[in-house]
């Protein structure tokens, strides 16, 4: 018969044995727990990145449409006969006929300005909303638009598409089109060049976030 001695190490060994097995196999879901856990952390901050990414791309899908919109406006009003006569100063009823309120507000625009060549000022126009009408524009805004480094190169270096863009102006972001005035069908040599903006709301901003889940916010800083 095997003595107690004996058989005490024999259990000690199973013991030590089930003990060496069970602590293997926690080790193994541990380290199967961790694995997990960081591949499916891994995959939700995929996910978060891919849902803010489509989002993002709906802000910009959104602006650019109006940026798109203001553009395909600017570039009609440019390149007419009327407009360019009425640079040309041979259309005195120009303004009263398609410069008012009536006629820019349904478009939300804000600014129309025409400038000849030596960007000297020959009318400009701000949308007053609160009193449905139009108002003489400020000289320093014009400068403001002016003297920006995008508008200043376009002025400088035309283009026969018109610049397009989203720019921030004594602290208001506002879409600016800017267009070198020709006939209707671009032969003759330009004589100025229009300036159309449209504000950036709050209310657009609000439209914005709403459509793409993110908050659509434009400040000076």
């Amino acid at each position: 018969f095997p003595s107690h001695d004996t058989t005490h190490r024999r259990m000690g060994l199973r013991f030590k044995t089930a003990l060496t097995i069970t602590g293997f196999f926690i080790a193994v879901i541990g380290a199967t727990y961790l694995l997990f856990s960081y591949v499916l952390l891994r995959q939700f901050d995929q996910l978060e990145r891919d849902r803010t990414d489509r989002n993002m791309a709906r802000v910009f899908e959104h602006i650019e449409v109006i940026s798109d919109d203001l553009r395909a406006r600017t570039s009609d009003w440019a390149a007419w006969d009327e407009t360019y006569a009425y640079l040309a100063g041979k259309n005195p009823g120009y303004l009263s006929t398609n410069v008012n309120y009536e006629a820019l507000a349904p478009f939300e625009l804000i600014h129309v300005i025409f400038l000849d060549h030596s960007l000297h000022l020959i009318s400009g126009h701000e949308v007053s909303e609160s009193e449905s009408t139009l108002k003489p524009i400020s000289s320093a805004l014009v400068t403001s638009l002016t003297s920006h480094p995008s508008v200043s190169r376009f002025i400088e270096h035309p283009t026969e598409s018109p610049l397009q863009g989203l720019l921030i102006v004594e602290g208001t972001p506002l879409f600016i089109s800017v267009a070198q005035i020709t006939d209707n069908q671009r032969e003759k040599a330009s004589n100025g060049f229009l300036i159309f903006t449209r504000a950036f709301s709050p209310l657009l901003q609000a439209q914005i976030a709403e459509r793409s889940k993110l908050p659509a916010i434009v400040t000076g800083k």
